[in-house]
């Protein structure tokens, strides 16, 4: 399929693009490629024109036209738009694509599509990490050269003008992504609608972050492989394909909205925001949440209410073929085959149990599996990717020990607060996150009303200043030509007059003062409250943290858990 990728330079060095498109670079750090002589090594294959300019001679026409029209002097300016369209790489097999036919195709496109500009069309066959798919790269001036007749695309009169910018908005660029797929259409090629988003959405940035991570995780484990130990972590994930595949997850074993965003905290602590109708998801280690549709239109609220749906109509079917046989052989084996499920009741997995506690002697085995578990908060090391433990024993034995020590504060959380059972332990949890809500309610209704306070001081004082006016209107002979004389000021009365009558429609409006020492009240409130919520979320925390840690002690798992995973009582 063909891709149109646009990128705004604000680079005064247009001899810098000219050398990319004609010399090798390390695509890695950027830099040109030299021979053992120090000279820069041209490109094995590309083709290159101008359009309304010399290619060789780009960068010195471009700033003459700037210099002219005295644009593109400052540093904030965008000096130059860069369009990339790639073609599939099995058109150059299928439909005989070359790269005299895809520059041929790159100068009609610009031409029609850039009029007026200087451009500077290239041709490459060798593609990203020489993957060999064939793009071409129209680079433009920013500044329009020549005056063109409107097409039909222009949004603006100055779109048509020579000495005006280039404009890209959302509509301009949706007729560029139109005029791709009509131009593949025509001439046979690899295409699908680029119009339509796409439900799951990576970016240039994700896609080349994911490439990065992936080579240094790719480092690492060949260190840890020539330590002579196993990488845990094979493949590199991005933030983002962590959170859609925590979504997904969810989702699959949901059957309401609610029960989803529930579902969906508990296990990871990701938190579901709503705003205008669309929702984003707040990680718990992040200030600002991600929008459903940056990881794509499968993670938007209309398409997780219809994926909801479908599960609620395929519940009865699906949960039928949840059954544990295993279990149920062993009830019957037992004689207690007339009892029900009760895993199937609380949607546990084939390998979990209702009471992962049961039969398990603390006293006897007390560390089991802990010492590869890495909690939230990083209280123990993962010693599996800890390259210094596996080559140093010395290292890892003192590794061991601290993790023993770790390990004993969460037994000592246990202790002190008395709990004797697991059951004990998931109750504590759950009314401390019950508190931390209502901590949170209570202070978002204080903040709340003390904004409507702020709004009420301000509009009283704005009838205040403004009542003399409207009362000399009401007495004036001429209240017409008074009116407009004043009607700024009465415009104002009469603004603040009803607003402050939606809170008091038949009573006497309070006065400035009582208002003021109502804030002043909220204030003390709000900063009480502040400080309760903060010693609320962080007992919380500290009882997630003990739940999840005795929970893994008593599955016996030494599989790591991602830091994602919060909820203690919940595995997947």
């Amino acid at each position: 399929m063909a891709v149109l990728k646009h990128l705004a330079s604000k680079s005064s060095n247009y001899g810098a693009v000219l050398a990319y498109l004609l010399y090798d670079h390390d695509e890695k750090n950027g830099k040109v490629l030299r021979d053992a002589n120090g000279s820069r090594i041209l490109r094995r294959e590309y083709w290159i024109n101008g359009i309304n300019c010399d290619p060789f001679l780009f960068d010195a026409e471009c700033t003459k036209l700037n210099n002219e029209f005295h644009k593109n002097q400052t540093r904030g300016e965008i000096k130059s738009h860069h369009y990339i369209l790639s073609f599939d790489p099995k058109d150059v097999i299928e439909n005989e694509l070359t790269g005299d036919k895809a520059q041929a195709l790159g100068l009609a496109f610009a031409k029609k599509n850039f009029p007026g500009h200087q451009v500077l069309v290239c041709t490459h066959t060798d593609g990203s990490n020489h993957s060999g798919n064939i793009h071409v790269h129209m680079v433009l001036n920013s500044l329009r050269m020549l005056d063109v007749q409107e097409p039909r695309f222009a949004e603006r009169t100055c779109d048509t003008k020579a000495g005006f910018k280039h404009h890209v908005s959302r509509n301009y660029f949706k007729n560029l992504l139109q005029d791709v797929m009509n131009l593949c259409k025509r001439e046979g090629l690899h295409q699908v609608d680029l119009l339509t988003p796409a439900e799951q959405k990576v970016s240039e940035r994700e896609y080349r972050a994911a490439q990065r991570g992936q080579e240094k995780l790719d480092t690492l484990n060949r260190e840890i492989r020539d330590a002579g130990a196993t990488p845990r972590q094979t493949k590199f994930q991005t933030q983002k394909q962590v959170l859609r595949d925590a979504i997904n997850e969810c989702v699959n074993e949901s059957t309401s909205y609610e029960q989803f965003r529930s579902l969906l905290f508990s296990r990871y602590q990701i938190k579901v925001k709503e705003s205008r109708g669309r929702i984003s998801y707040l990680l718990p280690d992040r200030e600002k949440p991600v929008r459903g549709r940056a990881l794509g239109v499968a993670y938007e609220k209309e398409n997780i209410l219809q994926r909801l749906e479908q599960n609620l109509a395929d519940w009865p079917e699906r949960n039928n073929h949840k059954i544990n046989r295993d279990h149920i052989e062993k009830e019957a084996a037992a004689g207690n085959s007339n009892e029900p499920d009760v895993s199937q009741d609380i949607g546990l997995k084939d390998n979990q149990t209702a009471d992962p506690f049961a039969g398990y002697d603390l006293e006897a085995n007390p560390i089991l599996g802990v010492l590869f578990i890495q909690s939230d908060l990083k209280l123990v090391t993962d010693l599996q990717t800890c390259i210094k433990a596996q080559v140093s024993r010395a290292y890892r034995q003192k590794v061991q020990l601290s993790n023993l020590q770790m390990l004993a504060h969460t037994v000592a959380f246990v202790q002190e607060n008395h709990l004797g059972t697991p059951e004990e332990l998931d109750q504590k949890r759950k009314i401390a996150s019950k508190q931390l809500t209502q901590a949170e309610d209570t202070l978002r209704s204080t903040k709340e009303e003390l904004r409507q306070i702020n709004e009420r001081i301000h509009y009283t004082g704005q009838f205040l200043a403004t009542r003399d006016t409207f009362r000399q209107m009401l007495n004036a002979r001429n209240k017409g030509k008074f009116r407009n004389e004043h009607a700024a000021e009465i415009d104002r009365y009469q603004i603040a007059r009803d607003f402050l009558r939606s809170y008091t429609p038949e009573g006497k409006f309070p006065s400035l003062k009582s208002l003021q020492a109502r804030k002043a009240e909220l204030l003390e409130m709000q900063e009480a409250q502040s400080v309760e919520l903060k010693n609320i979320r962080k007992n919380e925390r500290t009882i997630s943290i003990a739940a999840q840690n005795v929970h893994y002690i008593l599955e016996g798992t030494v599989e790591r858990v991602p830091a994602a995973h919060r909820d203690g009582l919940q595995i997947t």
